[in-house]
């Protein structure tokens, strides 16, 4: 019985969490860790990563620490994550990254941590989203500006056959509207 309850409250990690194979974590350190990325508790989130924890760990629907720091607007715990290793170019399983999250929200700052350390502008998701047609879609202008100065392909289309300049137009934004225009958008 003692036997059962202490592997009963241990989980291989490969059920939802990466991490070298064979390492068993407790449960309630598992739970604690994906509560602190969801609340942006750095402070947690750095003791599980100190006691093991891969920083590019993920849950059962692909979501990293980064992905949630990144779509709740957490720009400490993104500035530290990417300073502990975290990969801004991981993508879940429908293909949105990090920084189709952070363009979506309107997080410029975040999305300027992200392509500094590397994320891929002219990402797409499965249905052939951007960061910048995103960014349109949701009258982000100031991460369209961002985006657009830091060479966003400004006529990729999504699956739908809409392009940002598309998606500006169809969502009433003409700020954004005039912004991807004066860029070069069509």
């Amino acid at each position: 019985m003692v036997l059962f309850s202490a592997v009963s409250s241990f989980l291989f990690l490969s059920s939802g969490c990466s991490r070298k194979p064979s390492v068993l974590v407790p449960i309630e350190e598992k739970k604690l860790y994906w509560s602190a990325a969801l609340s942006g508790d750095m402070s947690t989130l750095d003791g599980c990563l100190n006691r093991g924890f891969e920083v590019n760990s993920s849950d059962k629907q692909g979501w990293t620490a980064l992905m949630l720091a990144s779509y709740y607007g957490y720009d400490n715990v993104v500035t530290n994550l990417l300073a502990r290793g975290a990969n801004p170019k991981m993508a879940r399983h429908d293909g949105w990254t990090c920084l189709h999250y952070a363009a979506q929200s309107g997080y410029t700052s975040i999305c300027q941590q992200l392509i500094d350390k590397g994320a891929k502008i002219n990402v797409q998701s499965r249905d052939a989203e951007t960061p910048l047609l995103l960014a349109a879609t949701f009258g982000q202008t100031d991460v369209v500006k961002l985006l657009v100065s830091q060479g966003a392909h400004l006529n990729t289309k999504d699956h739908a056959g809409d392009t940002a300049l598309a998606m500006s137009r169809k969502e009433k934004f003409p700020k954004i509207e005039r912004i991807l225009m004066e860029a070069g958008a069509r």
